[in-house]
């Protein structure tokens, strides 16, 4: 819109715009400049900016003689620095700085007008708004905040930071007319974020409750480290079984910036109650979690309904992380609950499917110095389709670093053989207690066994309460001999197993019915096992030229292993035993129908304990041989200056064989020779082979005979598996790919 000389005014009064013209017209005072004449017009680059800007798409009616009064019609729009107002119909004083809308019928949603400033807005059914003084007065307004919204019948804006409203209504439903509200005589609302209230009550559909508030406040924003009540959200879920409710009834406290907290509750017209509180906490950067406990109480509609039943849920959750220094920290993930908390408490679908939980607290120390590592966690583990619950510890881990007692200081000294002796040590102690009641309507739960040993029993019927246990491990290996032509190492390992528990066996030889008892006794085993390593490498050189290829280098690598284990099966270690025969009380000894020889039924002492392995049983003095196979060649080539290029390519990689021989073995003794193959010969393909050789023949039924065939076929082996595979690996413009392709 042109600006009018001022000659022209007093002909013109009252000027109409065209319905199809989009009118925007800035308003910043006289329209002529000061001291100019009537016939000059301000150019655009020295005109002031203007203070409002309006447009409307149907039509606009400016009186400038006397009161300077704007009416804007349909889509007006009238923006100011401190706010936009939109609505239908819009009346603007510039004399007063004021801007006025209507809508057309307090019922008429669609025409009321709406006013934003600073991320507020307010739709109401009348505004006016003072851009200069920043106040203003609504009529049926609503107010949106962070949280919800608020409805009132009269609203004041006497400052740019404070709103005060009357008869208002504050809801987080989004609805025009919430489901839910709690309506209060009055309201102030500060910088969006805090809302104070007095005298409050709660409505549900429009129905009153005896839930009073004399005086209450709202945190638009919790994130903005305010104190105040949490938003309430009406709950309709589960009518039949629970009937209409609040949740998130409830308050929320900031202490400060390392600690806050919460207390909050759902409530329902059935009597249904949950209710739950949390804490979280960071002290520093270096600790930092949060303690939770809820508890409902739900139940049906009324106490005469047929499927009436109360059922109590509950749930403890602990988070905490903390380091005490760069080698020390520990973690904590705890969550016990009772098995349908989720499920009647939760409307999240993956909460609701939820058929386990897991707990853990775990602690970490690792030396300064690198001397030792110390573990202990200790874990829980609940499956609420089976009804079960593991608890695994406390367990504890220690290691020691490697230990070489003899070494010489003076590095310059040819070390002694004794010298490079190494030992390395660990232990780990650790329990474990597994609850799986016989009847799932059984009252006991699984904290009540775990104090009680009897009534553990009486549950499960198993008379090992708490199983534990505790071993050690030891190794050493020592240099005896070294060079370059040959090596013999020593080694050793050793085991030791503690434990509170044995097991006895008892048979009822007529109907060969067993059973197994605990027997309350501290007792230890042993394990382990002594060998010998010998390992040589020798070089075989072949100069001869074959085109390109000028000489050829074989490495030969044999080594031998001896390893000796005893026989802890044997009486002398009483770690095997007969099972009781219940009739004499004397060991059982079946023998064999047809030979009369005994049959071995021996049993583990320590079966079923915490590690879960026993001593092994039987001998075994193992003569293990492998030789390993390197093929090179030194190729000779010529560049474009004349220059010789001398490289080293690798014919085969490897070509390995092993087996090895049992010396306690009744039959068999020989194992099968593995045989590996590699090679990358080829640049850019790779083949790998491997096959298995068998020094014993076989029957006409393919069964394997304990004769060697070099002995009945003078052959020294068969064939018993063979595989080869190659594969490429190409690259192109930053695009690369990997394949393999079976030849055989």
């Amino acid at each position: 819109m042109k600006w009018f000389r001022s000659r022209f005014v007093p002909f013109l009064g009252i000027v109409l715009l065209p319905a199809t013209l989009l009118a925007q017209t800035p308003v910043g005072g006289n329209p002529l400049k000061p001291g100019s004449s009537p016939d000059s017009i301000q150019t655009p680059a020295l005109r002031p900016k203007p203070d409002v800007t309006f447009k409307a798409r149907d039509s606009l009616k400016i009186n400038l003689r006397e009161q300077r009064v704007a009416r804007l019609f349909g889509a007006a729009k009238v923006e100011h620095k401190e706010g936009t107002l939109e609505s239908g119909v819009i009346t603007l004083d510039l004399n007063k700085k004021e801007m006025e809308a209507k809508a057309l019928s307090e019922k008429d949603t669609l025409s009321q007008p709406v006013l934003r400033r600073n991320n507020e807005e307010i739709r109401s059914v009348s505004i006016r708004f003072n851009y200069e003084t920043q106040k203003g007065r609504f009529e049926v307004a609503k107010v949106r905040i962070d949280q919800g919204n608020i409805t009132g019948g009269q609203v004041k804006n006497i400052t740019p930071h404070v709103v005060f409203i009357q008869d208002a209504m504050y809801s987080t439903c989004t609805l025009d007319h919430p489901h839910f509200y709690v309506k209060a005589d009055r309201m102030k609302i500060v910088d969006q974020e805090e809302v104070f209230f007095t005298k409050a009550r709660l409505f549900i559909l429009d129905i009153p409750y005896p839930i009073v508030f004399p005086y209450g406040y709202f945190p638009g924003a919790i994130s903005k480290k305010k104190s105040g009540l949490l938003p309430i959200v009406y709950s309709f879920q589960q009518q039949q079984d629970r009937g209409l409710g609040l949740q998130n009834l409830g308050w929320f406290q900031y202490f400060n910036d390392y600690l806050t907290g919460s207390i909050a509750m759902d409530a329902f017209t059935s009597g249904t109650f949950y209710g739950r509180s949390q804490m979280r906490y960071a002290l520093n950067r270096d600790m930092s979690g949060s303690v939770s406990f809820g508890y409902s109480l739900d139940q049906g509609m009324e106490p005469t309904d047929p499927d009436f039943v109360k059922r109590r849920q509950n749930r403890f959750q602990v988070q905490h992380n903390q380091r005490f220094s760069p080698f020390a920290s520990v973690t904590a993930d705890v969550n016990l609950q009772t098995a349908e908390f989720l499920k009647r408490n939760s409307i999240n679908i993956d909460d609701r499917a939820e058929v386990s939980t897991q707990s853990f607290i775990s602690y970490r120390y690792n030396h300064p110095e690198q001397l030792f590592t110390f573990n202990a966690d200790l874990r829980q583990s609940q499956n609420f389709l089976t009804n079960t619950t593991d608890l695994s510890g406390p367990s504890t881990s220690f290691s020691l670093k490697t230990l070489t007692p003899f070494r010489s200081q003076n590095v310059s000294l040819k070390p002694k053989w004794y010298e490079s002796l190494t030992i390395n040590y660990s232990n780990k102690f650790q329990s474990a207690y597994r609850f799986k009641p016989l009847s799932d309507t059984l009252k006991t739960t699984w904290f009540e066994a775990l104090l009680d040993p009897e009534a553990y029993k009486k549950a499960t019927a198993d008379d090992r309460h708490i199983d534990l246990g505790f071993k050690q491990d030891a190794q050493m290996s020592v240099q005896l001999a070294g060079g370059e032509a040959i090596q013999v190492s020593l080694n050793a390992s050793t085991s030791q197993v503690i434990l509170p528990y044995t097991v006895q066996q008892y048979v009822q030889p007529d109907s060969n019915i067993t059973r197994m008892q605990t027997v309350k006794e501290w007792s230890l085993f042993n394990d382990g096992y002594a060998g010998v390593s010998i390992n040589s490498r020798f070089y075989g050189i072949w100069n001869q030229r074959i085109g390109s290829l000028t000489s050829f280098r074989h490495t030969l690598s044999p080594a031998m292993d001896v390893s000796f284990r005893p026989d802890f099966g044997s009486s002398y270690w009483d770690y095997y035993r007969r099972p009781i025969d219940v009739r004499t009380g004397q060991p059982y000894i079946p023998t064999d129908p047809v030979t009369g020889t005994p049959i071995d039924n021996y049993f583990s002492r320590f079966e079923r304990n915490v590690f879960g392995a026993s001593p092994a049983r039987g001998s075994s003095q193992v003569i293990g041989f492998s030789i390993a196979n390197i093929f090179e060649a030194k190729q000779v080539a010529r560049d474009t200056t004349g220059e010789e290029q001398t490289k080293v390519l690798r014919l085969i990689d490897n070509l390995n064989l092993s087996t090895s021989y049992n010396l306690s073995a009744k039959e068999f003794k020989w194992s099968p020779m593995q045989v590996t193959f590699s090679s990358s010969i080829i640049q850019g393909l790779n083949i790998n082979a491997n096959a298995a050789f068998d020094f014993y023949k076989t029957d006409e039924n393919g069964q394997r005979l304990n004769t060697l065939l070099i002995t009945s076929d003078r052959r020294p082996f068969r064939l018993t598996q063979f595989n080869i595979n190659s594969g490429t690996q190409f690259s192109s413009a930053g695009f690369s790919n990997a394949r393999g392709m079976p030849v055989f």
